[in-house]
Formats: structure tokens, C-alpha cells, sequence
């Protein structure tokens, strides 16, 4: 692509997105901080979803050290309905080693901002290029969709070559561009409203100069891999009971799903009947067999989908005890239990019959 449709391109870009600039409430009065948070609860979710819980959790957690300071539970609970709660905890993570390491003030440097939790490549690159205007592409999916287009980039979404093609593409423009933060999000909201998975090229600013587009398959862009075919899982969870209450143990960093969640007592299989992990270690076969599981006319049942696993639940009830475990009632894990699998199981739990027990 020649030099000077690289600088038309940008032109267009700058006029478009300066209409565009405010149209979320997040950009304005920012800081490092807030575009950290921002990000974060962005990620694999959309900005209307996104909103309302982002709004309160920056009014709960204002600064770096208000959020430091807050008890993992509480940033969990701000955090609840928005998935992949490792990412909560990270930003809880990196919130404290900020405090320990960089006197509570957030660095402005992408190669800094990679060595805190929570923070990647993208993130780091968003607020590096933002605040302190290093020309770095901050490649999502949005930017990736743009550049793959324009460009008919042919390598395979999701590969190394498909991600250095893109940066070699960006950095086309970010050399020309005035405002590398400026640029970023241009090119992430024209992803984003126009150049999005069906794209409204009739009203696209720049259709005239894209590749896909002139090839009429602009459809087709990026080009993906075959798709992956869904992993079957058979996950097992005891229900051990005492007191009206029930067992739980917090998942393991070794544990092949929601780590650091609150979960039942677990086996959880492949389909050839390998276990692939056992919640918590000590957990005896035999709680799986006719000897230790009181098994119910009616099994508490259901499916559930982790990534590009399938995942049949099925919830057993179980004399046996276990050393390992807190108990709490269903109304309290309804609270501690941030995962949408844990939730399924409680509600299914609270809507079966009382015999199960």
C-alpha cells in the first residue's frame, strides 16, 4: 500500500473518529488506572454489557489503593456476572504489587506494565500508546479485523504470522500517525462500529482502498482456522452435606477449571473416561461408585460450556466426609460462588426435590 494511501486513510480516520470520540462515557477524565480497569472488564465482553458494572466498580475502587486494600472477596463480588475471575484477581494482584513495587503510581511504560499481573500486551500498549504516546498497536480483534481487510491478509487468525503481519501493517500507520493513543482507538472503534464481523462497507470511509473489499470477500477476513471441535468433559461434583450446610473447596491453580473458585468436591473426566483432575487431591474414587453415592430417582443433571469444552454436570449426593472442606449454606454460596457453572449448580440444587438427601 503506497505512502500516500496510508496518509488519505489516517485522514479519514482522524475526520470519522473525531464525530466518534465521546461516544463512551470511559474516555473522559481518565487515567492509567481507569483505562487499566476499562480494559480489563472489556475483554471478551461488549462495552454495552460492560457499562453499568464497570461505572460501579471504579466507583467502589477509585484508586490503585483503594482496590489494593479491598479484601479479594469484595473486588470478586464487584466483579460478579462479567466471567473469567482470574482476571478480577489479577487486577487485584497487580493493584498491590503496584503499591509494593512503583509507590502506588501506575507506570506509563509498555515494557513496565507487562511485568505487572493483570496486564498484557494489549493492555499495556493501550495505556503506553494513551498516556505516554509510545507507537505500539494494541491489537484486538477489532484492529486485527481492520488490518487483515484492508491488507487481504491471508495468514491464519490466531497464529504468529498472522499477529507480525498485523504489527508490521500497523506500524505503517502508527509511524504517520500524531497520536499513536488516538490511533488505537480509532482503529478499534471502526472495528467496532463499522468494519465488524458484517461489515457496513456502503458506509465504510476508506472501502475505496481495502483489499477485501476489491476482491468482494471482504467476508472472509481474517481467514480462520478450521474450527475446533468441542472437547467432551464429564465432571462429577459431590454434594456432602452437614448441618443444613455444604461442603466446598477452593479449586488449585492445578485444576483444569476455575482456579481459585469455590467449587464442590470434584472428578472431572474426558470421554474416555480419563480423569483429568480431583477436586480437592485426597478426593477417594469411591465416592464415585455405588458404595459411596446415594444416587437419586431423578440425578441432578445439566450442561455447561468452559471455552471449547462441553461439560456434563452431574451432581451427586454423598455421605462421605472430607478434612478439607468449608461448609456454608446455599444462600451463602449463592455469594461466594462466582462462577456461572457454580451458580447452574446451586439453583439446580435449590429447585430439587428434598429427597435427593
Amino acid at each position: 500500500m503506497r505512502h500516500s494511501t496510508i496518509s488519505e486513510i489516517l485522514s479519514r480516520l482522524s475526520q470519522w473518529y473525531s464525530h466518534e470520540r465521546d461516544k463512551y462515557s470511559f474516555r473522559k477524565n481518565r487515567t492509567p488506572y481507569s483505562t487499566w480497569v476499562t480494559e480489563i472488564f472489556l475483554q471478551q465482553t461488549q462495552i454495552s454489557a460492560a457499562q453499568e458494572k464497570l461505572t460501579a466498580f471504579l466507583k467502589k475502587f477509585p484508586t490503585i489503593a483503594s482496590l489494593a486494600s479491598a479484601e479479594e472477596s469484595a473486588v470478586l463480588e464487584a466483579f460478579r456476572g462479567m466471567g473469567y475471575y482470574s482476571r478480577a484477581r489479577n487486577l487485584h494482584k497487580g493493584a498491590k504489587e503496584i503499591i509494593l513495587h512503583y509507590g502506588g503510581k501506575m507506570p506509563r511504560e509498555a515494557e513496565t506494565l507487562e511485568k505487572i499481573s493483570g496486564i498484557g500486551r494489549y493492555t499495556a500498549a493501550i495505556i503506553a500508546s494513551i498516556f505516554n504516546g509510545e507507537k505500539i498497536l494494541s491489537l484486538d480483534a477489532n484492529h486485527a479485523r481492520v488490518l487483515s481487510r484492508l491488507f487481504a491478509v491471508e495468514d491464519e487468525q490466531g497464529t504468529a504470522r498472522f499477529e507480525k503481519t498485523l504489527r508490521e501493517k500497523g506500524a505503517y500507520f502508527l509511524n504517520e500517525a500524531e497520536d499513536a493513543g488516538e490511533f488505537n482507538e480509532a482503529l478499534m472503534q471502526w472495528g467496532q462500529t463499522i468494519c465488524k464481523k458484517k461489515p457496513l462497507c456502503h458506509i465504510c470511509f476508506a472501502a475505496q482502498f481495502c483489499r477485501a473489499y476489491e476482491k468482494g470477500e471482504e467476508g472472509a477476513f481474517p481467514r480462520k482456522k478450521p474450527p475446533r471441535v468441542p472437547v467432551e468433559i464429564l465432571w462429577e461434583m459431590f454434594l456432602i452435606k452437614k448441618d443444613g450446610l455444604y461442603g466446598v473447596v477452593q479449586s488449585p491453580v492445578e485444576f483444569p477449571f476455575l482456579r481459585g473458585e469455590l467449587l464442590f468436591p470434584s472428578i472431572v473426566r474426558d470421554s474416555n473416561n480419563h480423569i483429568k483432575g480431583k477436586l480437592p487431591k485426597g478426593l477417594l474414587l469411591s465416592l464415585a461408585n455405588e458404595r459411596g453415592v446415594r444416587e437419586v430417582i431423578q440425578p441432578i443433571e445439566f450442561t455447561h460450556s468452559i471455552t471449547h469444552h462441553r461439560i456434563r454436570v452431574v451432581l451427586r449426593a454423598s455421605p462421605a466426609g472430607l478434612k478439607e472442606l468449608e461448609f456454608f449454606s446455599c444462600g451463602e454460596l449463592l455469594k461466594r460462588c462466582h462462577s456461572s457453572l457454580m451458580q447452574k449448580a446451586l439453583k439446580a440444587i435449590d429447585n430439587a426435590v428434598p429427597a435427593f438427601f
